[in-house]
């Protein structure tokens, strides 16, 4: 029992397993009535991006209610030629006041300039890369 768990873990060192990495952005502003959540994860495996998630939440004051179906309207029109990339899934959905936009981006697919971090950059590069936009960033092992 003991030799098969040996080679076990030999065969995952020899393979080259490494564990994914996952950095989460976060970022709160207000702005117009509007209180933005943003959030973005960043999935790293073999030191590479593998995938990035944005997921932005929209709260819409009272008073703006009004405006909520033209606020969709501009994330659908903002990200429209992203849409239509290879690799990108993008969806925005409304429950009350709440306006939530969420899009998945598979770097392997889809060009540089929609993420704006480099395909091969490390994990403490796009860290940097959003500490400097204004994001707060901590790493998990997934």
């Amino acid at each position: 029992m003991k030799r098969v768990v040996c080679l076990i873990g030999i065969a995952m060192l020899l393979c080259g397993c490494e564990q994914e990495k996952v950095l989460i952005c976060t970022k709160n502003s207000s702005s117009y009535g509007v209180e933005i959540q943003e959030k973005i994860e960043v999935i790293f495996n073999e030191y590479k991006v593998d995938k990035t998630v944005l997921d932005i939440k929209s709260t819409i004051a009272v008073e703006h209610q009004d405006q909520i179906q033209a606020y969709m309207n501009q994330f659908l029109t903002l990200y429209e030629k992203y849409r239509k990339e290879p690799g990108v899934e993008t969806d925005v959905t409304q429950e009350e006041n709440i306006v939530h936009f969420k899009m998945s981006i598979n770097p392997r697919q889809s060009s540089e300039k929609i993420t704006g971090v480099p395909q091969t950059a490390d994990l403490e590069e796009t860290k940097q890369y959003f500490k400097r936009e204004g994001y707060q960033c901590k790493e998990n092992e997934a």
